[in-house]
């Protein structure tokens, strides 16, 4: 199992709000991001998630975990975007090309396959392009926190 890659899933699960909502996001089968966060929970013997019919929160545990593994996802997307070149016509981006992975592959795809315009979120990636997920977020889903508060939101 790719750690970074199930961490990635976990937190965006925690920032969608739901798993339907972020496998939409990162553009992967719903059970298959169910099966990697069970997959995480089992790794490290303790439930991240709480999950009802209505909700999913995190436990104590997931709330400790989520905060590290954004630092570390961080970290990991700072050196990898360090060779990042996005190409916009307008507020849409069209191109990107690095030399580096990216862990937020299905919502770099997703901007550049919808042809969204962005706004505010075209100098928010310029300045830290690892915040794909959030502009994807934002112009997918109009009644977003992001959409309504695009820098503030996720700093």
């Amino acid at each position: 199992m790719d750690r970074l890659e199930a961490m990635s899933m976990l937190v965006a699960v925690t920032e969608a709000g739901s798993l339907s909502a972020a496998a939409r996001a990162l553009q992967v089968p719903l059970a298959t991001l169910s099966r990697k966060v069970s997959d995480l929970e089992a790794r490290l013997g303790t439930r991240l998630l709480v999950r009802t019919t209505r909700k999913i929160s995190l436990t104590d545990s997931g709330v400790t975990y989520v905060a590290s593994a954004r630092r570390i996802l961080e970290q990991v997307d700072e050196a990898a975007y360090r060779y990042l070149s996005l190409q916009f016509k307008g507020d849409v981006l069209i191109g990107a090309t690095s030399i580096g992975m990216t862990q937020h592959v299905g919502a770099l795809r997703g901007l550049i396959q919808g042809k969204l315009a962005l706004g505010p979120w075209k100098d928010v990636l310029l300045e830290a392009p690892q915040r794909f997920f959030e502009a994807y977020l934002a112009a997918t889903q109009p009644d977003s926190t992001a959409r309504r508060h695009p820098v503030a939101a996720f700093a």
